[in-house]
């Protein structure tokens, strides 16, 4: 499976629901997930996601930029990271509600260098492609 964006994620960007702008009051984190998940275009919310696959959460993005339709942020550096092998990332606004907080993109092996990662409960950098985090096309 390819890297892909969530269907309801960039539906409520289109509605105004979600605004990746430093000076929004949106929160944005990323989600370490194994290899046991599955991407679905169905998946809509953080809750869809169950828990037993999630291996870390990083921090809130911090830096936000959105020029020419490509969304950025700053390095994050997310600690403690447990042993179990991550294969997939998945970003999402982080509502403090699991079944509140929309998914937005979903990141795999195939286009992300270094994945699958296997950690040693120490820290994990993600730091976003030169080209940002995610673009609308």
């Amino acid at each position: 499976m390819a890297s892909d964006m969530y269907p309801k994620g960039l539906q409520a960007f289109l509605a105004g629901d979600i605004a990746w702008k430093a000076s929004s009051a949106d929160t944005f984190k990323v989600l370490f997930i194994d290899a046991s998940y599955t991407y679905s275009a169905a998946h809509d919310y953080r809750s869809d996601i169950v828990s037993s696959r999630v291996e870390a959460t990083s921090p809130a993005l911090t830096a936000l930029t959105n020029t020419s339709g490509v969304a950025d942020a700053s390095s994050v550096t997310t600690t403690s990271v447990g042993s179990a092998q991550v294969s997939h990332l998945i970003l999402f606004k982080d509502t403090s509600v699991a079944s509140t907080s929309p998914l937005i993109a979903f990141y795999d092996t195939a286009s992300v260098t270094g994945l699958p990662l296997t950690p040693n409960s120490g820290d994990v950098t993600i730091q976003w492609h030169a080209s940002g985090a995610f673009k609308f096309t």
